[in-house]
């Protein structure tokens, strides 16, 4: 019965909010043909390709290889799967470019 009501009450404030902001609801004319989903991908690699996110990308290595090394308390598995995640996260876009998907990011 808990499960019900929880149920109930986001879909009578999904039900309010759509009514309470229709624009929400429905598409303007002027943005149908717009580009928002590439745009907000952009942004999502422009800022995983700055120059902060880098710093903070090499600090999370640093502080990986101090936790597993020095203090023992990483797995070794761990530490590796994590620093193999970043190079990942830093290569997408050479690795895009190399397949012919696109410009460089």
């Amino acid at each position: 019965m808990r499960i019900i009501s929880r149920l109930e009450k986001k879909i009578s404030v999904f039900i309010i909010s759509l009514l309470c902001l229709p624009s929400m609801a429905l598409a303007a004319a002027s943005d149908i043909g717009s580009d928002k989903i590439s745009t907000v991908l952009g942004g999502l690699v422009n800022l995983l390709t700055s120059t902060p996110a880098k710093v903070l990308f090499v600090l999370s290595i640093i502080g990986i290889g101090y936790g597993w090394l020095h203090l023992g308390k990483i797995p070794k598995e761990q530490a590796i799967a994590s620093i193999i995640g970043i190079g990942i996260v830093f290569s997408a876009g050479y690795i895009a470019q190399q397949c012919g998907l696109g410009a460089s990011l």
